[in-house]
């Protein structure tokens, strides 16, 4: 696959030269600060971090910087694009850890700044929303690029159906300041389980298998595949035909090009304080491909979208423990549900390699395929990343 960096050609040739050389030396240590070397104005010298909410309200925070960072402070807050300066939950050093247990909830959630001594600093949350009526509703943003800048949090939210939403979930999303909803579903899954939202609401319909019956259908034949009466026959190989047709599609299908445009392009036009999510059903395929995709034209490593779009599992499998649990009790391999409930590497892989065939790129895919001009790209760009190229 060609380096997801190569839509930076929209980027001044100069700025272009020295993105594409950052993204080819990435990994292999040459970019790393001298020993001691202060990290550059605007840099955020971060190389990971994470949040995990616990049970109880509790937070456990780690991150990993080079030591040129110097000591870490960590700061609270409740602005996703602000960072906090105030009440200070935590110390460490550049490879830190910190577990906050005594913040009250908050409207609409916490975020943390990891402040080094050296650098300029990140505002970080859990990815995950923990909506009980939405498992995979989570943040886009906290991913970091090969280039050293970061995906901002707070801006743009991929989810599964919102047809169960709560009024305090709906109330939720608002507080986050969440004005649009793309739906990405069909005509008969939106029929059959209309989206909960809050009044006024920004709502807009970007079927992407539109006029497809086959691929439509697709959700039929799992089911198809799963309910029949003979499960003991059915094979892992039958599964994922299943979605692997559904991943070929996606990358060059008309009406996918389409739907796909106007998400990125509602994505890029979001006003000042303002946030989106998109979702299909369950937040995985579609929904799945949408958020890779995106990641990769930012410059994210492909290690790092693989293992995010994997991520559907922990968040989707649960749900159907007990269907899981049935369809095994009537000789069913857990294999087989499994590889149409959730999701696997190859699925992705076979996207990603549609893509290339097609446009060499996803640069390419984001320019010819989804028609995007190089002004709404530098957009994205601009509200989407953080922090200056290291």
């Amino acid at each position: 696959m060609k380096s997801p960096l190569s839509s930076n050609r929209f980027l001044p040739a100069l700025a272009a030269a020295a993105a594409l050389a950052a993204a080819s030396l990435a990994g292999t240590g040459l970019l790393a600060p001298a020993a001691g070397a202060v990290p550059p104005s605007g840099v955020i010298p971060f190389t990971a971090a994470n949040v995990t909410e616990q049970s109880g309200g509790s937070y456990d925070i780690t991150w990993t910087a080079p030591a040129s960072a110097g000591p870490v402070t960590v700061y609270a807050g409740t602005d996703a694009l602000t960072p906090a300066r105030t009440h200070v939950v935590g110390h460490g050093g550049d490879k830190g850890s910190t577990v906050v247990t005594s913040l009250a909830a908050a409207d609409p959630r916490w975020y943390f700044t990891l402040t080094p001594t050296h650098g300029s600093p990140l505002v970080i949350a859990d990815r995950s929303l923990h909506l009980p009526d939405a498992p995979n509703f989570r943040d886009v943003g906290g991913v970091r690029t090969a280039s050293g800048q970061w995906i901002r949090m707070g801006i743009l939210y991929r989810s599964g159906s919102l047809n169960n939403l709560t009024t305090a979930e709906d109330q939720e999303m608002t507080a986050l300041g969440i004005d649009r909803v793309v739906d990405l579903r069909t005509e008969a899954e939106r029929a059959a389980t209309a989206d909960k939202l809050a009044p006024g609401t920004n709502y807009a319909v970007d079927d992407v298998l539109a006029g497809n019956p086959d691929l439509s259908n697709i959700t039929a034949a799992a089911t198809a595949l799963i309910s029949g009466s003979n499960k003991s026959s059915a094979t892992v190989a039958q599964a994922e035909g299943i979605l692997t047709g559904l991943y070929k599609a996606l990358p060059v299908l008309d009406t996918a090009n389409t739907g796909y445009s106007q998400l990125f392009t509602s994505a890029a036009t979001l006003p000042a304080g303002q946030a989106l999510v998109f979702h299909c059903t369950a937040g995985k395929d579609r929904t799945g491909w949408a958020t890779a995709a995106f990641e990769l034209e930012l410059g994210v490593p492909l290690s790092t979208v693989d293992a995010d779009y994997l991520q559907s599992n922990r968040y989707v499998l649960p749900e159907y423990k007990p269907v899981v649990a049935s369809y095994v009790g009537q000789g069913g391999k857990a294999k087989v549900i499994d590889a149409v409930l959730g999701v696997q590497p190859q699925y992705l892989n076979t996207s990603l390699k549609v893509m290339d065939s097609a446009y060499g790129s996803v640069g390419a895919y984001f320019s010819k395929g989804l028609g995007l001009s190089p002004a709404t790209v530098t957009a994205l760009r601009h509200e989407m990343l953080e922090g200056s190229p290291s």
